[in-house]
């Protein structure tokens, strides 16, 4: 089955985009300014099928199954 891009269904949320900023400006990763990081998200939310998807909970709320997995710097 092949989906045209009108038939593909996607969404994102602002966790999703802060990581997309994250890695694309990174020095070693994407190396491009905020601005077009930023300038890439419009275009992205402007393709057929796109939906934000809203954050309704608080950041314990949405981790809490991901607890036992996450680490941060030691």
């Amino acid at each position: 089955m092949v989906l045209s891009s009108s038939s593909l269904r996607w969404q994102m949320c602002a966790f999703t985009e802060a990581g997309f900023v994250r890695y694309a400006t990174a020095p070693r990763a994407g190396q491009i300014a905020i601005s077009e990081a930023t300038r890439l998200l419009k275009q992205l939310a402007q393709h057929p099928g796109y939906r934000s998807l809203p954050i309704e909970a608080d950041w314990p709320s949405l981790c809490s199954p991901f607890f036992s997995r996450l680490y941060g710097a030691t």
